[in-house]
């Protein structure tokens, strides 16, 4: 490794770009650290890559980043377009090609925070060989683990940015049970009942905007943050505690303010997306971060990854790996020379036989809202976001919400038949009835147009109503 950085390194056309060592074959496992300099004026970002046993590292820093566009919505541009690496950065002087908004952290952070030591996905894995990829996937749990703090890079500030974190600190004041009935926050009194300056509709629009960033949408957020001992927030040059945003997650959650925090987001002229749900992701993550020392199951984990989103739509599998137990670890292998659709396979193969049970199959959305065709019917679609109810999710007396076999219960067998061209499971089960009409599905319950859906939807249910009441049919439900 250099001694020193070059400080006064022109880029050059003859520069070359940079080229991984590999990590020994015989030791390990190892990972490489990097260390920033402080950036100078005009100059580009320079860094050196240090190779180290994990057993051994000195201690370090891990970086927790979107890769691509930071903001909730991005009005002159495809956002999708800036995960790609068009920044340059030197790497031991040659030219190492990296996104936009790791560039502004590396441009920021070193004024804010030690980066001396810092473990960056981007910058320490070499990304185009697929066997370092895998291998360094696979230890991702402890690299996070074992990292002194988190550095969580949220994306530059904004002018909306200063706002939302004054936000933040009141609520974090208040009980969410004392808010839970202030319908209209905006009213003349409202905010002062709680015992708080009063608060602007241009405020509550900037927290809307800044929790919908998307590093809180982000599949690898659960894994890095679950796992970290210690965590530090920065958006630009602001810092923000964990604290703070798992209260403020809390209060969304259980005031009752989320949908009201997404109504602002509807009114942005700007707005291109889907709206997601800021607090359940909020809290799901603080929820596992508290759990992460119990077992979890393979099923579980991947519920929970079902509202984030993943670059790579393997990541959805492979970014919950660290999470599992030993046991539950070592069925999940991560491998990016698969398919998705292998992938996707697999895990629900694997579910099913764990479980000796279809609870699972309650993740399967209607086709209309599935995005990948390629998988078989019977496998989720992951990369939908979704809040997927259980088959068998209990009441608080302990009863099944859902029950149409009464006290009849299904042998498992989970036996997949690969004569067929589709991967095809083989179940036993009671005949009932034939399907003679299915309807269409209903998607979007808002929209007024949805009445003539409900109604096609309707008829071959009177008509069925009927037949029963008729003692044509006989039915064991009511």
């Amino acid at each position: 490794m250099e001694a020193s950085f070059k400080t006064q390194l022109e880029l050059s056309p003859e520069t070359s770009v940079y080229k991984y060592r590999p990590f020994s074959a015989t030791e390990g496992p190892f990972i490489r650290l990097a260390t920033v300099a402080q950036p100078a004026i005009d100059r580009p970002i320079q860094i050196i890559l240090e190779m180290v046993a994990l057993a051994n590292a000195p201690e370090y820093r891990a970086l927790s980043y979107t890769w691509g566009y930071p903001l909730y919505e991005d009005p002159d541009n495809d956002p999708t377009d800036q995960s790609h690496r068009d920044q340059i950065v030197l790497c031991e002087g040659q030219i190492l090609r990296i996104t936009k908004n790791l560039h502004d952290a590396l441009s920021i952070l070193p004024s804010c925070a030690e980066f001396d030591h810092l473990w960056i996905d981007a910058i320490c894995i070499d990304q185009g060989n697929i066997g370092e990829r895998n291998a360094q996937v696979a230890i991702m749990s402890d690299i996070y683990r074992q990292a002194s703090n988190v550095i969580v890079w949220l994306g530059p500030a904004t002018q909306d940015t200063p706002r939302a974190i004054t936000l933040m600190e009141k609520l974090s004041t208040i009980s969410p049970m004392s808010a839970y009935h202030l319908d209209a926050p905006w009213l003349p009194g409202s905010w002062e009942s709680l015992g708080l300056p009063s608060v602007e509709d241009s405020d509550l629009r900037s927290l809307a905007l800044h929790l919908s960033r998307r590093w809180f949408s982000r599949i690898w957020v659960i894994q890095e943050i679950a796992l970290a001992s210690c965590i530090r927030v920065f958006c630009g040059k602001y810092q923000i505690t964990w604290d703070m945003l798992e209260i403020v997650g809390n209060f969304l959650c259980e005031s009752g303010w989320n949908s009201l925090l997404l109504s602002y987001l509807k009114r942005s002229r700007n707005d291109r997306r889907p709206l997601g749900d800021i607090a359940t992701r909020l809290c799901g993550t603080t929820e596992i971060r508290k759990n992460v020392e119990r077992d979890i199951s393979l099923q579980s984990i991947i519920r929970s990854g079902r509202l984030y989103q993943a670059t790579d739509p393997r990541d959805k599998v492979f970014a919950l790996r660290g999470l599992l137990s030993i046991k539950e670890n070592n069925k999940i292998e991560p491998d990016y020379s698969k398919s998705v659709r292998e992938i996707y396979i697999q895990i629900t193969r694997q579910i099913l036989r764990d479980n000796e049970s279809f609870d699972y199959l309650g993740c399967v959305e209607d086709n209309a809202g599935r995005k990948l065709t390629f998988l078989p019917s019977l496998v989720p679609d992951l990369t939908v976001l979704s809040h997927p109810v259980e088959l068998r999710k209990a009441k608080d007396d302990g009863s099944n919400i859902f029950s149409a076999s009464g006290r009849w219960c299904s042998n498992f067998l989970g036996v997949w038949d690969h004569s067929y061209t589709d991967d095809k499971l083989r179940i036993t089960g009671f005949y009932l009835d034939d399907i003679v009409e299915v309807g269409p599905a209903v998607i979007d319950f808002q929209d007024p147009s949805q009445t003539t859906l409900f109604s096609q939807w309707y008829r071959p249910c009177r008509i069925f109503i009927t037949m029963v009441s008729l003692g044509w049919l006989r039915s064991g439900e009511p």
